[in-house]
């Protein structure tokens, strides 16, 4: 992951992502 603009649909997938893994 780099310095992208956070988003909606991104922000809850990088969420998901962190409890997942």
């Amino acid at each position: 992951m780099g310095k992208r603009p956070l988003t909606p649909t991104h922000v809850r997938f990088g969420s998901v992502d962190h409890n997942q893994r």
